[in-house]
């Protein structure tokens, strides 16, 4: 019997991931883009805190019980056993100098096992996805879907 559940979260994952990475673009390369210092001295942007809370949106709005743990914005603790973990851009100090490595990443775990992971880097237009049961894929400019292999 298909786990309906794993390919929900997968195709949500991976909407979200693509609407988040997307509205990073925005700010790419930008020459008014805003760089704060976190707590840690780590940089964090306009374009992270905008992708976060579309990520959360997108997420929780699909799945409202589940758990929500964000780079930029801390924690949302739900009633589910998921957990959905994310990193609006990881590499932001790429992203700061115009360098187009950087990803938005997306995870979600039930009870603490990792069960979906979406990459999507979106100056590239590549997607990396992988689902337990479902394998792992790779899209590169909006082409068909390819398996990765490890």
């Amino acid at each position: 019997m298909p786990d309906t559940t794993t390919d929900n979260r997968l195709e949500v994952a991976i909407a979200a991931t693509r609407k988040a990475g997307r509205k990073t673009l925005e700010w790419f390369r930008a020459a008014d883009l805003t760089v704060t210092q976190k707590d840690d001295q780590s940089p964090v942007t306009a374009a992270d805190l905008a992708a976060e809370k579309i990520l959360k949106s997108e997420l929780l709005t699909a799945f409202p019980d589940d758990s929500f743990l964000g780079e930029e914005t801390g924690s949302h603790q739900g009633s589910s056993e998921f957990e959905w973990v994310v990193d609006p851009i990881d590499g932001t100090k790429s992203f700061i100098h115009g360098v187009p490595l950087f990803a938005t990443l997306v995870a979600c775990r039930r009870n603490g096992e990792g069960i979906v992971g979406v990459i999507y880097v979106p100056a590239l237009n590549e997607i990396a996805y992988a689902a337990v049961g479902k394998g792992a894929w790779y899209e590169q400019g909006g082409h068909k879907p390819i398996p990765a292999r490890i």
